[in-house]
């Protein structure tokens, strides 16, 4: 089962990268009984060995640290801290004033027809995506996609690069694509 997991293509949290040791699957798997069954039903029956129980496949699973990759809407680390107990209500409510005040801005700006503009780097892309599992287990590329968008006019801008044209360090969103 070991060789089965270290062969799985595995990506870092986007969001969380500082706080989570968790080893990211693709979004290919909708659960951990669809890792389970690909597995049993494709990793061993094609190598004519005997699957263990699920029960067994879960644990190494989770001593493995992986986790199945669920994009979820954007959550800044104040509102999750505050989420879970870790941030008082003071601090919260300061946040929050804060957002809106800095929506209030965009809104004066975007009437005023200045350029404004919002950026969003997608979470990791991973090429090439297929399931077919020859190709499954082969190395992947990560491919990052930085989008600008004009507020004002409706513009869209978006740069696509991958891990070996350049990483995700301040000094590559400095210097133009």
């Amino acid at each position: 089962m070991l060789p089965f997991l270290d062969s799985l293509p595995v990506m870092e949290s986007h969001y969380c990268r500082s706080s989570s040791q968790k080893k990211y699957l693709l979004a290919e798997w909708q659960s951990r009984q669809s890792v389970y069954e690909f597995y049993s039903k494709d990793w061993c029956k094609s190598r004519k060995e005997e699957p263990p129980s699920i029960a067994s496949f879960s644990k190494t699973f989770d001593e493995k640290n992986f986790a199945l990759f669920r994009p979820k809407k954007d959550e800044c680390e104040k509102c999750v801290s505050y989420r879970v107990g870790q941030l008082s209500e003071e601090e919260f409510k300061s946040h929050v004033q804060r957002k809106v005040e800095a929506r209030e801005e965009k809104e004066k700006d975007k009437k005023e027809k200045q350029n404004v503009f919002t950026a969003d780097l997608q979470a990791v892309l991973m090429a090439p995506k297929s399931k077919v599992s020859t190709l499954y287990y082969k190395t992947k590329l990560q491919v990052h996609n930085l989008c600008f968008y004009n507020l004002v006019n409706s513009d869209a801008y978006c740069f696509i690069w991958n891990e070996c044209e350049r990483g995700l360090g301040s000094k590559e969103f400095a210097r133009a694509p």
